[in-house]
């Protein structure tokens, strides 16, 4: 604190002491009083007193940006204060500030968040409003190549769209694609395929589709049986034929004798029995799905020079 004086003083003589005041930090009038301000003897002192104002600060209370999916709940939203005097932290402020919006979380877009209602005795505040980014789910959808309803055995490729990024649920007779867009699906069974949808922001959907799953038994018997290891027709190719492992297989020549039989088929048959190979021809097979299923009839033929 400082002070003025009049007259000036003789040559020589000099003011010892200072002035001191009402203490004290928060807004408020304080008296400066004279303390221990004091001359020689030569002197009489007429002091003057006057007062310390201490004005409020102010404080910049900016509502910080926020980013949310549609339809979720509302982040906590925050602030940021600047202008705080002497060490002082929120944490001095009557009441912090709070954000309020009128967002509506099930429509996307841009919204204005508004800071207010903060409370001090030593501040004043100015507000700088934020913003909300409410980024929409994606528009989802599955589609089947074949439709909803397969024979049992039957491949077919589902197709999500609509995100940037897809996860399938494990499900049964998933063959390929289980993180990309396209799934491709041999279901033995009816079965229900999920996949999660990614989008702008990371937002998520989720899509499901049912693929009904029918045992029609379209099992296609190949009638040629070329064993010669050049990797087509080696061996005999029922196909379809996994899907029903009930079955048995029955080979027969042409004289009714029974040369091969086989519960639980695996198309491994290379036209041999015990261990030699048969001649070229035509054989005959009955394939048994179980009591009261189907049972399928046909021929093969053996060609080795091939």
């Amino acid at each position: 604190m400082t002070y003025t004086f009049a007259p000036a003083l003789a040559t020589g003589d000099t003011f010892s002491g200072s002035l001191v005041r009402v203490p004290g930090e928060n807004v408020g009038t304080y008296a400066i009083n004279k303390g221990t301000l004091a001359l020689n003897g030569n002197y009489l002192i007429n002091y003057i007193p006057a007062n310390l104002i201490i004005s409020s600060a102010t404080i910049t209370v900016t509502a910080n940006n926020a980013v949310m999916c549609q339809s979720d709940g509302f982040p906590n939203f925050s602030v940021i204060y600047s202008g705080f005097k002497l060490g002082d932290t929120e944490n001095a402020l009557s009441t912090k500030a709070s954000v309020n919006t009128n967002a509506d979380r099930n429509i996307p877009g841009t919204y204005t968040l508004i800071p207010a209602n903060a409370v001090s005795g030593n501040y004043r505040f100015v507000y700088v409003n934020g913003s909300l980014l409410i980024n929409a789910l994606p528009n989802a959808n599955v589609n089947s190549s074949k439709g909803t309803e397969l024979s049992k055995g039957e491949t077919a490729v589902l197709t999500a769209t609509g995100g940037t990024t897809y996860r399938w649920s494990a499900a049964n007779g998933i063959l390929s694609g289980q993180n990309t867009a396209v799934l491709t699906v041999r279901p033995s069974q009816t079965t229900t395929y999920t996949v999660e949808v990614t989008g702008t922001g990371g937002c998520t959907a989720t899509r499901s589709i049912t693929i009904k799953v029918a045992e029609d038994y379209k099992l296609i018997a190949n009638n040629i049986l070329t064993p010669n290891g050049d990797g087509v027709n080696d061996t005999w190719i029922v196909q379809n034929i996994d899907m029903y492992p009930n079955n048995e297989v029955r080979i027969f020549d042409r004289n009714g004798r029974e040369l091969y039989n086989k519960k639980g088929y695996d198309n491994a048959w290379a036209g041999t029995v015990r261990g030699s190979d048969l001649a070229e021809g035509t054989y005959y097979y009955v394939i048994t799905y179980g009591p009261d299923k189907l049972v399928q009839k046909g021929f093969i033929t053996i060609i080795r020079n091939r």
